[in-house]
């Protein structure tokens, strides 16, 4: 299950703006803070929109 979810949370890190073009980005950010909550990674809201405890935890999972 962590892989499955580790391998979601990269490959929306990884979408550009032409690809996402069918969902918001608060789609996309709300997608994120839920995959990242599941891996315990992330302990702030989970509502679409950016925060620094996002940030860092994107930063985490890039390492």
């Amino acid at each position: 299950m962590k892989a499955l979810l580790i391998s979601i949370l990269f490959c929306l890190l990884s979408m550009t703006s032409a690809t996402s073009a069918a969902a918001s980005k608060g789609e996309i950010v709300w997608s994120l803070q839920a995959a990242l909550r599941e891996l315990n990674l992330y302990n702030g809201l989970v509502n679409g929109a950016e925060s620094p405890e996002l940030t860092q935890a994107i930063v985490a999972v890039e390492r």
